[in-house]
């Protein structure tokens, strides 16, 4: 990851097994918020290891986050070139997002 460190300072910063995580604050007004930059791993084991690491990672701080990165994994079956149905991996993956988004949301 990389930022303008005259916009940007590192607040603090954590690393998983598949993803980096810092607390950024704003030099022009104080404001922090959280940047994950993340691996999504093809295993689905390894995936759950991700998920409850990239949870604590946001529970930890009380801050507004911003996720991105390489998911390899899709949420829709329309996205798959293949069609068909629901998978167990776009099912979870939609439900960590779901699950963000409200506590993103009663967070901010």
């Amino acid at each position: 990851m990389i930022w303008d460190t005259q916009v940007l300072e590192l607040a603090d910063s954590r690393i998983g097994s598949f993803s980096i995580c810092c607390k950024l604050k704003s030099l022009e007004d104080s404001f922090e918020w959280g940047l994950i930059g993340v691996y999504w791993p093809n295993d689905d084991y390894m995936r759950s290891v991700l998920f409850e690491g990239l949870s604590s990672f946001m529970y930890y701080w009380d801050i507004c986050w911003c996720l991105g990165g390489d998911f390899n994994v899709i949420r829709f079956p329309p996205e798959r070139s293949i069609g068909g149905c629901l998978s167990f991996p776009m099912r979870d993956f939609s439900n960590l997002i779901d699950s963000w988004f409200f506590f993103l949301f009663v967070v901010s």
